[in-house]
């Protein structure tokens, strides 16, 4: 810093308000410049304008070439000696690399990356690679979103278009790298580490000691999502909604299942390409049974969430978005309510055929288990828990248990003392029922009772079942 009279100029006075202890000790300690540098750009945001314009221009020579970032540069010498020898310092290469090898690093050499990556997050023009990749992209979709408040708003405007008939499929696939990047960290989502602070105090502090310089694994994201009614700040809540999107999306946005699940989709999804229309989710759906334990957990805990939700289904999303616009706009999202109106309009003319499509196989998802059904599930909670302990084996419904295979046995003994549920838990089933036979398939738990009543009374003579099949049953009730 001794050495940059401008910079030592414009930041005398934030140094002495945020890092005067180090700036007094600098003669006495050789690595002082860069620890009292380092120093002004953790507080970055509280520092004066011509303060923080300095840090920031040398921040940006730092992240372009290693060689001007000391701290990093010292921690890591022996790694890029290692990983990294023909790599050509500039434009962030040697920053890519090293992180190309992070699992192999050296602990200090990682924890100082990681600080650097948290910051290049927080503003794409200290992430060299993306605006070299996105830089036409930018000022398509982005050019009037302004730079420099450290909130990353320009990645985010990009991320919001990542779908984009327009984007480019370089900054596509760059995009969709980030996504999977960030999910190792809340801290490398920008908006998740600003507006969450004081959630992740009250309901994750267990989950990650942030003192460490490393990344948690995804574990605070996950607990911010299996606590998200509890959410106190509303940006929090919209933060977290976002990459719940990312992760319904993509796999590999999930950072936990994309441990728990990599074998499986090699196995089982190794021909889908990485989307970002919920595809790997849907195949691994279809193997439910065949994947290992960790991964099928994990996908179900995903897909709970999803069916609480329809703007966090991608397919439904797509295929009913002028059904949504012409029968439930206004309908507040979330608790499955745009599902469910969707429902009671899908049998009127004009109804579209894709959207009845996807709806019919989500609503016999639902009937497999009744933790997939969020009406059901929280408006029947206390219900279960006092009548049916026999089937979910003494399980709270509000635990991170599955409940096993006992899913759809907890429909059966709902039905069965329906003379003693709550009123709103009767109403939750008498939907769930009608929409059952609205969606009518052979051997569904719900419906499957009836199933030899359908084959004589409500088929055609080629086989095909009459719709909808309950007033069909209604008129032979007396038969």
């Amino acid at each position: 810093m001794r050495l940059n009279p401008v910079l030592l100029k414009a930041c005398m006075q934030d140094v002495g308000k945020h890092c005067n202890a180090l700036f007094e000790a600098m003669p006495n300690i050789n690595a002082g410049d860069a620890r009292v540098l380092e120093c002004l750009q953790e507080k970055k945001e509280g520092l004066s304008a011509g303060c923080q314009k300095k840090v920031f221009r040398v921040q940006e020579a730092h992240t372009k070439d290693i060689r001007f970032d000391a701290p990093l540069h010292d921690a890591c010498k022996a790694d890029m000696e290692k990983h990294c020898t023909g790599v050509e310092p500039g434009q962030g290469r040697v920053r890519a690399c090293l992180g190309e090898h992070r699992k192999g690093l050296a602990r200090t050499c990682r924890a100082e990356l990681f600080k650097r990556v948290v910051q290049e997050k927080n503003d794409v023009r200290l992430h060299a690679q993306m605006e070299a990749v996105c830089g036409a992209d930018m000022q398509r979709f982005c050019k009037d979103v302004p730079h420099g408040d450290g909130h990353a708003e320009v990645i985010w405007c990009l991320q919001s278009n990542v779908d984009a008939p327009e984007m480019s499929a370089r900054c596509q696939k760059q995009l969709l790298q980030e996504r999977s990047a960030a999910a190792r960290d809340f801290r490398l989502v920008p908006a998740l580490q600003r507006n969450c602070k004081t959630d992740i105090q009250a309901l994750c502090s267990e989950a990650c000691d942030t003192a460490k310089n490393e990344a948690c694994g995804g574990r605070v994201v996950r607990c911010l999502r299996e606590n998200r009614d509890q959410l106190a700040v509303p940006g929090c809540k919209a933060s977290l909604k976002r990459v719940m999107k990312w992760q319904t999306q993509s796999w590999s946005s999930s950072f936990l299942l994309k441990q728990a699940c990599a074998v499986d989709v090699t196995k089982f999804c190794s021909g889908m390409k990485s989307r970002t229309d919920g595809g790997v989710h849907r195949c691994l759906r279809e193997h439910l049974s065949e994947l290992s334990e960790n991964c099928r957990s994990e996908e179900f805990r995903l897909e709970k969430i999803e069916m609480y939700d329809t703007a966090l289904q991608p397919k439904l999303r797509k295929a009913c978005s002028g059904e949504v616009q012409s029968y439930c706009k206004g309908v507040e999202s979330g608790k499955a309510r745009v599902f469910q109106c969707l429902m009671r309009h899908s049998r009127e003319p004009g109804f579209g055929g894709d959207c009845f499509e996807v709806l019919r196989k989500k609503q016999l998802r639902k009937q497999q288990n009744f933790l997939l059904d969020g009406g059901v599930r929280s408006n029947c909670k206390e219900d279960i828990e006092e009548h049916c302990g026999a089937v979910t084996g003494g399980a709270k419904v509000g635990t991170k248990t599955s409940l096993g295979p006992g899913g759809a046995k907890v429909y059966g003994c709902l039905l069965q003392k329906r003379e003693q549920v709550t009123q709103v838990c009767a109403r939750e089933l008498s939907r769930l029922v009608t929409n059952s036979f609205l969606n009518y398939d052979q051997a569904s738990p719900l419906t499957r009772a009836c199933d030899k009543d359908v084959q004589a009374h409500c088929q055609t003579e080629d086989g095909r079942v009459v719709t909808p099949v309950g007033e069909c049953l209604l008129a032979h009730v007396d038969v």
